[in-house]
């Protein structure tokens, strides 16, 4: 009888557990953003989320 291999490790966001992921967003001239699907379902946004202004990291577009 051979051993089973465990199978690999899926999300149904698509976002690696345990590694960072980044993406650049559109923020509209009404200041909306566009958040990619995958970060919305990974992090299990509904109709609200908390935005902290902590004064020091800021990374324009072209650093991205």
């Amino acid at each position: 009888m051979s051993a089973l291999m465990p199978k690999k490790r899926t999300t149904t966001h698509g976002l690696d557990p345990g590694k960072k992921a980044k993406r650049r967003v559109r923020v509209s001239q009404q200041r909306q953003l566009s958040i990619p699907k995958d970060f919305y379902l990974a992090l299990g946004l509904n109709d609200e989320a908390v935005m902290e202004f902590t004064g020091k990291d800021y990374h324009p577009a072209s650093n991205v």
